[in-house]
């Protein structure tokens, strides 16, 4: 086997030689051996082209090489390592295929994960740059409501009180002479009423509790006045658009994380 005989990059286990200019870049992307199988060729070579930050910015496949000594061994102002046959037959100019009988790599230079992630199958270089870790301004809300003085809103202001929780009973529509409010639909289609006060009952009293007077926890603006019925109960901790939002959208009652069944519009007096 004559040292000049075609080598064949196909093959990432054969021992080849790298020339001497292409050696000491080879050396300077650290390292420390003669003999090499073609995987630690690329490995070292896209050593090399990240050190030297030689890669494009923008497409970071693209290797910018007219000013390094990279371009003078291999004889290209550029290249893509999309495109491995124009890349190894410069390569393969610069190495020499050794016998089978010379050594193989010395084990102090033992493989590496970070080597094998870096090599593919058919021996390709493949620059890769990690990104730097940067903290993310994104962060996620648990919901979102598009009233007008949402900005407002501010997550710690959310907790509720156990006095905000209500009991909604049946109320029975016969008798009632008060007129359909408006704008307010349940699913069903049908319009809720304004129950009459002797059709609601507490389990302690019939007046609404202080927190009820405040203003909706996510718009901050307007009068909490719409309830969040899932089941029996109920949460009274926002106003009726902002309720509304939250049921349109499918989200969890806040307060609970129960589904949001309804909203009812609510007078307090």
């Amino acid at each position: 086997m004559s040292a000049d005989q075609e080598l064949n990059t196909d093959d990432d286990d054969k021992l080849v030689r790298p020339k001497v200019e292409f050696q000491t870049l080879l050396r300077d992307a650290g390292a420390t051996k003669e003999v090499f199988t073609m995987k630690e060729v690329m490995f070292y070579l896209g050593e090399y082209i990240i050190q030297k930050k030689l890669y494009d910015q923008k497409q970071q496949y693209i290797v910018h090489c007219s000013q390094d000594a990279l371009g003078r061994v291999l004889g290209l102002d550029s290249f893509s390592v999309k495109e491995p046959q124009a890349l190894f037959a410069m390569i393969a100019k610069n190495l020499v295929a050794v016998k089978n009988q010379e050594s193989p790599p010395s084990s102090s230079e033992p493989h590496t994960d970070t080597q094998t992630d870096r090599v593919t199958e058919s021996g390709r270089s493949e620059v890769t740059v990690a990104a730097s870790d940067s903290d993310s301004d994104n962060f996620s809300v648990e919901f979102e409501v598009e009233s007008v003085d949402s900005d407002n809103y501010n997550e710690d202001d959310a907790s509720l009180s156990a006095d905000d929780q209500l009991d909604v009973m049946d109320a029975s529509p016969e008798g009632s002479d008060v007129e359909e409010n408006e704008g307010v639909d349940l699913p069903d289609g049908q319009r809720v009423k304004t129950p009459l006060p002797s059709q609601c009952h507490s389990d302690s009293s019939l007046s609404a509790p202080d927190s009820c007077l405040d203003p909706c926890l996510i718009c901050l603006s307007r009068p909490k006045n719409g309830c969040i019925v899932h089941g029996r109960t109920g949460h009274l901790m926002s106003c009726y658009v902002c309720a509304c939002k939250l049921k349109k959208r499918n989200k969890l009652c806040p307060v609970c994380r129960l589904p949001i069944q309804s909203v009812i519009l609510t007078y307090l007096s």
